[in-house]
């Protein structure tokens, strides 16, 4: 993957967390946690969604995923395809503001995509196809073949612990709990060795 996708990719990411900074109301603390946890992430599985708009907005921005030929909403919704969670334990401490959530995440493996990708470039760059193509052309191979390693890249579980700590009358999570779903969702992506501009 380019250096390019990357940075595309790290935004959804960025996207993505942010959505579940926001406080949220109910008649416990658990309950409290429990309720704005499924709401967000509620709303990152509607593909219909405010939030998932939002990450498919910030896909077409100027030198995104769009110069390969491919519709953000199309890559989101491959990126999302199958993504499910179930929140488990919550445990507060009321008198120091904390909280621990369990949360297990199912989504699109960031490593199955980047191991993909890398394989299906590395079949092109030794193939004599290559040398006969536009830029234009590359640019559309290279727009096929990152469909091709998000659609097909296997599902995982990730079991996280979430910290949370209260904000007044709400509560949010910290930024360990941001650093956890970061690395859930694309940390693999992020930190791969990009060998093409």
């Amino acid at each position: 993957m380019t250096r390019k996708a990357v940075a595309v990719v790290i935004a959804l990411a960025a996207a993505f967390t942010a959505t579940l900074l926001g406080g949220c109301f109910g008649p416990s603390d658990e309950q409290i946690i429990r309720d704005g946890l499924n709401e967000e992430f509620s709303a990152i599985a509607d593909s219909e969604s405010e939030a998932r708009q939002q990450i498919v907005d910030s896909m077409g921005l100027e030198n995104g995923i769009s110069d390969w030929g491919v519709e953000p909403q199309e890559f989101v919704d491959s990126l999302f395809d199958g993504f499910a969670y179930e929140i488990g334990d919550i445990t507060v401490d009321s008198e120091q503001g904390t909280a621990e959530a369990q949360v297990t995440l199912t989504n699109k493996s960031a490593e199955g995509v980047v191991t993909g990708l890398q394989n299906s470039l590395s079949e092109l760059l030794e193939s004599s196809e290559v040398l006969a193509m536009t830029q234009g052309e590359i640019a559309e191979k290279m727009g096929e073949l990152i469909m091709e390693s998000v659609e097909n890249a296997p599902l995982e579980e990730n079991e996280l612990t979430l910290p949370c700590v209260r904000d007044g009358e709400d509560w949010t999570i910290d930024d360990s709990a941001e650093d956890a779903l970061y690395e859930a969702m694309v940390g693999q992506l992020a930190e791969a060795d990009m060998t093409t501009e």
